[in-house]
């Protein structure tokens, strides 16, 4: 878990999100400025309890963010948070982003958690960061009494696939994206993501 991140820290966690996530800040964010802006506000919502990285070289490689029963809203930006980074216009195409991207996650249960954020700095790729990275999220899962994990990969992310299922997740199923989500506020996004899910319990398997 992070434990009070500095500023290097958080640039470190914002420039991991821009790269990762840049088809979900451009749209409402035209400009640099408030394409950062957009992140800072995805950042202050990430609960250190249930925020994890990976150090190399003394800085953040790795990042992810694990959703429980407990604490099921990572990325649940009040309105009012929004708007008074942007205009009214961009504000609402945030938030319409924001609910319509939650709007049809894995639901989770008393007994599993979800992975909403997992992020291994382009550099730092097949160096064993993600690895590290999911160790310590299984960790905390078993540590909080939770039977599986699970998480949405986009269709065309091959390497997060290959990962993922190397180390033993499955897929459950897989969801487009609306019309509307995709054209009207995340026209650069991946139309299809797949729901993977990934048993600590030895029985389950």
């Amino acid at each position: 878990m992070i434990e009070s991140p500095n500023k290097a820290d958080r640039q470190a966690i914002a420039q991991l999100i821009s790269d990762k996530y840049h088809h979900f800040v451009r749209r409402p964010s035209s400009t640099p400025e408030e394409q950062q802006r957009a992140i800072r506000l995805i950042i202050r919502r990430f609960n250190p309890e249930q925020s994890f990285s990976v150090r190399r070289d003394d800085k953040i490689v790795g990042f992810a963010v694990v959703e429980t029963s407990e604490y099921p809203h990572a990325l649940a930006i009040p309105y009012a948070s929004i708007r008074r980074e942007f205009s009214y216009f961009k504000s609402i195409l945030f938030w319409l982003a924001l609910r319509i991207y939650r709007s049809r996650k894995i639901e989770i249960d008393e007994y599993s958690a979800r992975i909403e954020v997992f992020l291994v700095h382009r550099d730092y790729q097949r160096q064993g960061v993600a690895t590290e990275l999911l160790e310590k999220i299984q960790e905390f899962a078993q540590e909080e009494g939770k039977t599986s994990l699970t998480l949405e990969v986009p269709e065309d992310d091959i390497e997060a696939h290959t990962f993922f299922n190397k180390v033993g997740f499955t897929t459950l199923s897989y969801r487009r994206l609306t019309q509307f989500f995709h054209r009207l506020i995340l026209p650069t996004a991946p139309t299809k993501t797949f729901q993977l899910r990934y048993p600590l319990d030895d029985s389950e398997e």
